[in-house]
């Protein structure tokens, strides 16, 4: 009798033994894949654990004495035939677009940019006041000639919009 007690003990034991640990394994996190536009011009993400957008760039927050310009982003509008107060879905939507810097008069070219997908540009220009006139394209999106006023050290910050054609 002893032995067999002895033997089903060891069993147990044994058994006990060779159970594998198991260890509960933390499950990913899944943020939005939205981004949002700095004021240096760059975009950020959502990150884990709280789904937060990531802190803008410092260097960004802030240009240099030396550093003039435009900063901004091309937007374009209706984005739904018939416009709903209530629809999100026909907010301006942003556009890529190329746009050319001239001086006030609109006589001199002094710079050309291309805004990002998401819309988001920036320029670096002396202070001053200048034509922001869109590439020219026989179909939409257009936008009429934009005055803009750069101040020395300050990037100006506007926002362009676009008729979209969607009647």
């Amino acid at each position: 009798m002893k032995k067999i007690i002895l033997a089903g003990l060891f069993i147990a034991l044994a058994a006990i033994g060779c159970q594998k640990k198991v260890t509960e394994q933390p499950q990913p996190i899944a943020c939005a894949q939205d981004a949002e536009l700095c004021p240096g011009g760059t975009y950020v993400s959502r990150v884990p654990p709280d789904c937060k957008f990531a802190a803008c760039p410092e260097e960004q927050l802030k240009p240099s004495i030396q550093e003039s310009g435009i900063i901004g982003v091309t937007v374009a509008s209706p984005a739904c035939p018939v416009q709903r107060p209530s629809d999100p879905g026909c907010d301006s939507k942003p556009i890529q677009v190329s746009m050319i810097v001239k001086t006030e008069d609109g006589t001199k070219e002094i710079a050309r940019f291309q805004s990002t997908v998401f819309g988001a540009f920036k320029v670096i220009v002396p202070p001053g006041t200048y034509l922001l006139v869109p590439v020219v394209t026989d179909t939409y999106p257009t936008t009429k000639p934009i005055t803009v006023t750069v101040r020395e050290g300050q990037l100006t910050n506007i926002t362009i919009g676009f008729d979209s054609g969607i009647r």
